[in-house]
């Protein structure tokens, strides 16, 4: 979570679990609609960003991944040269496979202990790899 204190004004933007916990410490619970919209978000394969002010939940930023143009047919190249590309993700616990990974035919893990479980066995190492 994140946010900006200003004289009288405490703005903070976050997960909609930090959000909810934010607005319990202010007396005030997180509106089951703004829930509904941040389901929704995930549903459609976003991350969901609420955004509060002081005691109010102000709605919901829903971020979206990006498939760079030609990835799709990059990833295909390497594929046919024998090269086994996958996507691991963590951000959104739902739905797995991500629409990203959809879209670009690859494989999504939804939590970070099975990505470093899939990632530090021997048989999985890469050959190669990049990290952002």
């Amino acid at each position: 979570m994140s946010g900006v204190n200003l004289p009288g004004t405490r703005i903070r933007k976050g997960s909609v679990d930090a959000i909810a916990r934010f607005l319990e410490e202010q007396g005030t619970q997180l509106p089951q609609k703004v829930r509904e919209h941040v389901e929704e978000v995930a549903r459609q394969g976003g991350t969901p960003l609420v955004v509060a002010e002081n005691s109010s939940a102000l709605g919901v930023i829903h971020l979206k991944d990006i498939v760079k143009g030609g990835l799709k047919d990059r990833l295909a190249r390497l594929r046919a040269m024998g090269i086994r590309t996958i996507m691991i993700t963590g951000d959104n616990r739902s739905p797995p496979p991500s629409s990203l990974a959809k879209q670009v035919s690859t494989i999504s893990s939804p939590k970070p202990s099975p990505k470093t479980r899939w990632t530090s066995s021997s048989e999985n190492r890469p050959r190669a790899s990049s990290w952002p």
